[in-house]
């Protein structure tokens, strides 16, 4: 009976969290590493503080707080990444980031960013399955906000993965082109 609700509200994350991942791996194929690292491992903390926050006091939501607290720091991040883009003149209007890509630009877009949808279409999946299966453990959302919590621990580790391979997949290929090393 919750997840329809909690699923719903995790629905209006959607465009932020594609204005957030499009912001992260852009500033990254700009070779700015440090950003998206910094930012990601702040947005984490940020949600570790969130997800009690809107579990229990002060808001206490119970359950829908978990997605209510995944939704704002998401828009956050949103946020973050466009006001960068503005700063760095990389956008000048904020409309340029919800415009509708044409077909011809959208199409290479589409095939290369293909597996990395599926990636992360499938982690989606297995955390939306696994807070379901939490969330029907107890209804007043305690095993659930403590699931968060160890999620938002696991992302954070995960981030700093990602960020260190990110790094190497743009830095190591640049080193040995420069300077002619072979591995």
């Amino acid at each position: 009976a919750e997840a329809i609700p909690f699923l719903c509200i995790k629905g209006l994350m959607f465009l932020p969290m594609l204005i957030y991942y499009v912001g992260y791996s852009s500033i990254k194929g700009m070779l700015d590493l440090w950003t998206p690292v910094k930012l990601g491992i702040l947005f984490q903390l940020l949600g570790m503080v969130f997800y009690p926050s809107f579990v229990f006091r002060p808001l206490n939501l119970g359950l829908a707080g978990i997605a209510w607290a995944t939704v704002a720091a998401e828009i956050a991040a949103a946020i973050t990444y466009i006001v960068i883009f503005k700063r760095r003149d990389i956008i000048t209007d904020v409309r340029q980031v919800c415009k509708w890509p044409s077909v011809k630009g959208f199409i290479p877009l589409a095939v290369g960013g293909a597996g990395m949808l599926t990636r992360e279409m499938v982690i989606n999946y297995a955390f939306v399955r696994a807070t379901r299966a939490v969330s029907a453990v107890d209804a007043t959302g305690a095993a659930a906000a403590a699931h968060t919590v160890a999620i938002q621990v696991w992302q954070l580790g995960y981030v700093m993965l990602s960020a260190a391979s990110s790094t190497a997949a743009l830095v190591v290929p640049n080193v040995v082109g420069r300077y002619g090393q072979s591995w």
